[in-house]
């Protein structure tokens, strides 16, 4: 059976990220995707102009049109304002035993902000404790907690953090360390800390919508049934063959 996951998030007009990045993920995946625009961004893989949020309204109607058929796993990426945090979070209440992940976008790799730090709070108080898992990188962690995350060690420390701010589940991506090698965080509540260490791709820092891809592919292998440690592993060696061969991901 073909899973069907939501992609909440904002689309990139240079299709390198956001949910282009989504669907071409689930496509490989052999899965069906429906979308909920937030936001429409301008950019090429080198600038970024603008960014222009959808009213809440709009994000209503589109999130009332995915119902139309069962959903079974949820993808967030950008929420630009309190507005689509509040919309979301309505959503997900409504559907809480839909495994969720949320990929906390604050910039483009093309250099564009696109969410407005005062608006952590909030994104902090009404997602964290109820989506399955969080993935940040190391620079979106020390934006949300303040702990400095350049090393493995403040990595650890982000994702302890991120847990005592309410996540249930966080994997902190460690593509940003200044590390020889690339090493993931990943922590669940009431459990302990996973380090997972592999050697650095060459120009992987230049292959964009990676964070996208990850999240996406978790959210698929949780809607399949895999438990959140599993669905990592596996989406996480997705996007290292994605980033390996900067090709279309294949199944």
């Amino acid at each position: 059976m073909r899973r069907r996951i939501l992609c909440i998030g904002g689309t990139d007009s240079s299709t390198g990220a956001g949910v282009t990045a989504d669907l071409e993920t689930l496509n490989a995946l052999g899965a069906n995707g429906v979308i909920a625009i937030t936001s429409v961004t301008a950019q090429s893989d080198e600038v970024f102009f603008s960014s222009h949020k959808v009213a809440s309204e709009g994000l209503v109607a589109q999130l009332e049109a995915s119902e139309a058929l069962p959903i079974d796993g949820i993808k967030i990426g950008m929420l630009p304002d309190k507005s689509s945090i509040q919309v979301v979070s309505q959503f997900i209440n409504k559907h809480k035993s839909i495994p969720s992940v949320m990929d906390p976008v604050f910039s483009s790799s093309s250099g564009g902000r696109l969410v407005k730090t005062e608006e952590l709070d909030i994104l902090i108080r009404e997602l964290f404790p109820k989506v399955t898992l969080l993935t940040p990188n190391a620079l979106e962690a020390e934006i949300i907690t303040g702990v400095p995350c350049k090393s493995v060690e403040g990595a650890k420390l982000n994702a302890e953090r991120l847990i005592q701010l309410g996540a249930q589940a966080v994997l902190v991506k460690g593509g940003h360390l200044s590390e020889p090698n690339c090493t993931d965080i990943f922590f669940q509540k009431n459990s302990n800390i996973s380090l997972v260490t592999k050697a650095r791709i060459k120009n992987a820092q230049k292959c964009r919508g990676t964070g996208c891809r990850l999240s996406t592919s978790i959210a698929y292998y949780l809607a399949c049934g895999d438990n959140i440690k599993t669905a990592v592993e596996k989406g996480s060696g997705l996007v290292e063959q994605y980033i390996t061969s900067q090709s279309p991901l294949a199944s």
